[in-house]
């Protein structure tokens, strides 16, 4: 106990393995033996190794079913329950039976609902994503009714989850009361990625003198708790926010320190982040075609890569392969509307769709994107958990405008996201948007339909 508190994981894991033989050998109860599992899995997977700890939570799982023992039932699914959304589809509908199971146990006005309902609204932001306004409402309901912070947290986090279309002011809060009460000693595992999810808001938001505080904070933190998700978040949105200023040799390397950091750590996104902030370096650099070929077209039925495939499409643009980067906008822009799940990829995803669609879309859809987008402009394009800015909303709002020759509303949008980028330290993005106003009005409106300035 004493080397959890020091936060030394591996010590820990070794005294909790030795524990759970001892119980075992010492013919201790189902139960008991359970619950030292649990707490080996948070060791293991406070050390890196979350694949041992799954399956430390879920033998826990299994002895409570065994045994009916619902509050150990709860303790184990709320122990597999990550931080964050889960893209492996497998595993999200095993946790999602799980907590199905145990409300089906639970009376409506059982406060342990709120935990399960946490693992449910994870489970199933990306495969029933109409279930999550029903989870946020009912969590909200339960936090009135308790003083505690437990309670409260997994409610706003439950809220959170189900508020990605809401404007970001409103997230702000959510994530502002998430932050305050990831502090309470209990919820030492969610720290992190609370931390992590105020940042993105910070960064979408624009409050960059905000964010670079919040982030020394979160590396600070980091390296006095030497917990997983908070080195790792860390070292990866230092590269986020050094790509903000330029693609150099430096971001580079912050990219790929990152990257071995989540390796080492196994931190399930730090793959998918590495590949995203390349590509990100690479297009600031106008080097996409380098990687385009390393780029895969997904399975078209899979919710969570759609937003990805705006990287994919984007790159065939800028390689000037418009037929196939036209298929992908096809799939995601349609006449019923935006395909892409409601979740943090939804505005990165959709605005760099928007630089697609003023290249090689129709009319209608970049009407479709300009309505979904407008209402958000000023806000940075934050494309998933932080890991890479693709400038304002206003950068794409001016491509789609040039494409339909709209000379004026462009000139808005460019002049509007250099402000922004200027603000907000940002000089990469802020040079972009001076040299396409600048074609703009020195003769780049001979290039119609086009909707590139270059």
């Amino acid at each position: 106990m004493h080397a959890a508190r020091r936060y030394a994981h591996e010590e820990a894991v070794d005294w909790y393995r030795h524990a759970v033989e001892c119980a075992t050998f010492g013919r201790w109860s189902d139960q008991d033996v359970a619950r030292l599992r649990l707490a080996l899995g948070i060791e293991l997977e406070l050390s890196g190794e979350l694949e041992a700890a799954r399956v430390e939570y879920q033998a826990a799982a299994d002895i409570a079913r065994a045994t009916d023992d619902l509050d150990l039932f709860c303790e184990a699914i709320s122990a597999a329950t990550p931080p964050s959304s889960i893209l492996d589809r497998a595993f999200a509908e095993v946790l999602a039976r799980q907590a199905d199971e145990a409300l089906s146990w639970m009376a409506s006005d059982d406060l342990r609902r709120v935990r399960i309902l946490q693992a449910a609204a994870f489970s199933r932001l990306y495969w029933d994503p109409d279930a999550l306004a029903n989870y946020a409402e009912e969590a909200q309901e339960l936090a009135h009714r308790s003083d505690e912070v437990l309670v409260k947290h997994r409610a706003l986090v439950v809220q959170y989850v189900s508020s990605y279309s809401f404007p970001i002011s409103d997230r702000l809060a959510l994530s502002e009361g998430i932050d305050a009460h990831s502090r309470h000693p209990g919820l030492q595992r969610e720290r992190g990625f609370a931390m992590s999810r105020r940042l993105i808001d910070l960064l979408q938001a624009g409050d960059i003198a905000a964010f670079d505080q919040e982030l020394e904070g979160l590396s600070q933190s980091s390296r006095v708790t030497s917990i997983p998700y908070e080195i790792y978040w860390s070292a990866a949105l230092f590269a986020t926010r050094q790509l903000m200023r330029s693609a150099s040799s430096e971001s580079e390397s912050l990219i790929d320190a990152a990257a071995t950091l989540g390796r080492r750590l196994q931190i399930d996104d730090s793959t998918g982040m590495h590949m995203l902030q390349t590509f990100a370096a690479r297009y600031q650099q106008g080097r996409t075609r380098e990687i385009t070929r390393d780029l895969e077209t997904p399975d078209a039925g899979d919710p969570p890569v759609l937003a990805g495939t705006a990287l994919l499409a984007l790159a065939f643009t800028e390689s000037g392969e418009l037929d196939a980067a036209r298929t992908l906008l096809d799939r995601v822009v349609t006449p019923h509307g935006i395909r892409i799940p409601m979740d943090n990829f939804w505005f990165g995803g959709a605005s760099i769709f928007a630089g697609v669609a003023a290249a090689c879309g129709s009319e209608g859809q970049r009407r479709t994107l300009r309505e979904a987008l407008s209402t958000r402009a000023d806000e940075f394009c934050v494309f998933g958990g932080g890991g890479a800015v693709f400038g304002t909303g206003h950068h794409w709002l001016a491509r789609m405008a040039v494409a339909d020759q709209q000379w004026d509303a462009a000139a808005a949008h460019l002049a509007e996201a250099t402000r922004i980028c200027q603000d907000s330290d940002a000089p990469f993005w802020e040079t972009l948007a001076r040299k396409e106003a600048e074609q703009l009005t020195t003769g780049a409106r001979k290039n119609k339909g086009s909707g590139s300035l270059e």
